[in-house]
């Protein structure tokens, strides 16, 4: 139907409610209305493309839309049809624009804590505490600044005050490894199809050869030095900090490894401690020696409740830090060591003292096997393994002058009564001795 769109127009025609109704206005071919069953008024603007198809353009609806609103924009729909512009992609285009500079201001906007919070979300990292600790302590004051706001030159001046100025040159190259990784997976987010971050501003260190070498660790503690630090750890530590720098002594054991044994990994029945989730992702299997044996049935016979073999101060979790004790610990030594010192020590000492191969030592240390042989040849039973962590507690204990010192620290483990093996199961100075 062709008429002049009026107010008064719309309001009297009446709704066909078995279809659309259509006014086509006699004034502006191409501007109409459409009617809906239910009364919905509708404008548009209909033309065909220039060497293309007719098109219809929705305006928008009325009353909302004044018809004289309506008549403008159809104009310019009609315009843009006529001169080859296809105004629904015109929209599409603008959309994307709009879209695509929102999701630039989102990306602008995100702080580097919030990558670091997405980067520990996204995957599963054992030593995620210690990450974190690293990062705030060498980077916390830009937590809250927009990580496209980090740049190469900020980068390169924070690498050289912490390495060079204030001497921490192993902290400083950690870190920066850490704040690489996370960066990385900034590169890799995406916000409405833009990328988080164009590129790596830690590549500035590599990119300009920056020195971020840093020598091994290899501080252990020296035979001369175990009498007294054992002693001191006897002397300035609580019964659980005590067994527990022992163990990692005794056994080569990682800190956080340690710590986080639970009693359901301690089978003293089979005389085998697992460690089920190490550094290299592979559980590992410890044949226990005498003396860890009669530390794990003398704190199993105090356990009550608890799930972790050195549990906190509250039992509801792992024991966590100790350093005040280690603190002391060193002053009554006149030894400063650190918690992987002593594995480094377990490892020195059965190199140096006892003659052990290097692939055994790997595999009581559960590096990851290089070799064929290490992989396939080396039998690793870890009870096969017990007679060495004994031979290397009767070492230790020898270099204190008191052999008999297991006895005064586990003098008689309590044992199940259907453990034929361990029934009169005690730590004997004999079992140490030379």
């Amino acid at each position: 139907m062709h008429t002049k769109i009026t107010k008064r127009v719309l309001e009297s025609t009446i709704n066909d409610p078995s279809k659309d109704t259509f006014l086509r206005d006699i004034d502006l071919k191409g501007f109409g209305v459409r009617i809906t069953p239910k009364g919905n008024i509708g404008f548009f603007a209909e033309g065909r493309i220039r060497k293309g198809r007719t098109k219809r353009i929705a305006l928008g609806r009325y009353p909302v839309l004044e018809i004289n609103e309506a008549r403008e924009k159809a104009r310019e729909a009609l315009y843009q049809l006529r001169s080859g512009v296809d105004p629904h992609a015109l929209e599409r285009d603008k959309l994307a624009l709009e879209a695509k500079q929102e999701a630039l201001e989102a990306a602008c906007s995100v702080t580097l804590q919030k990558v670091i919070d997405d980067y520990f979300r996204s995957r599963p990292i054992k030593s995620e505490a210690c990450y974190r600790k690293v990062l705030k302590s060498v980077f916390g004051d830009w937590f809250t600044t927009p990580i496209r706001d980090i740049s190469r030159q900020d980068i390169e001046d924070r690498y050289r005050i912490v390495a060079f100025k204030d001497d921490h040159k192993p902290q400083a190259a950690k870190a920066m490894r850490y704040l690489s990784a996370v960066m990385n997976f900034a590169k890799a987010e995406l916000i409405e199809g833009q990328p988080l971050l164009a590129s790596n501003p830690v590549d500035v260190l590599s990119d300009k050869k920056v020195d971020r070498t840093v020598k091994p660790r290899d501080h252990y503690i020296p035979k001369e030095k175990l009498d007294s630090v054992i002693h001191a750890i006897l002397n300035e530590c609580t019964v659980t900090a005590r067994d527990l720098l022992l163990l990692e002594l005794f056994t080569g054991l990682r800190d956080r490894e340690a710590k986080q044994i639970e009693w359901s990994n301690v089978d003293c029945k089979t005389k085998v401690l697992t460690i089920p989730e190490t550094k290299n992702g592979k559980p590992h299997a410890i044949g226990m020696g005498k003396l860890v044996l009669a530390m794990m049935h003398h704190r199993k016979s105090d356990r009550g409740n608890q799930k972790y073999v050195f549990p906190n101060r509250a039992g509801l979790g792992p024991l966590g830090s100790i350093r005040k004790q280690l603190l002391r610990v060193h002053r009554k030594a006149g030894f400063i060591f650190t918690h992987h010192d002593l594995r480094r020590t377990f490892a020195t000492l059965l190199s140096d003292e006892l003659n052990i191969p290097a692939d055994i030592i790997g595999r009581l240390l559960n590096h990851s096997p290089k070799g064929v042989t290490e992989r396939h040849y080396i039998d690793g039973n870890p009870k096969k393994l017990t007679v060495i962590y004994d031979q290397l507690s009767r070492l230790i204990l020898n270099a204190t002058n008191e052999p008999e010192l297991a006895t005064s620290l586990y003098p008689l483990a309590e044992v199940p009564s259907d453990a034929k093996e361990e029934r009169d199961f005690q730590v004997h100075p004999a079992h140490f001795s030379s």
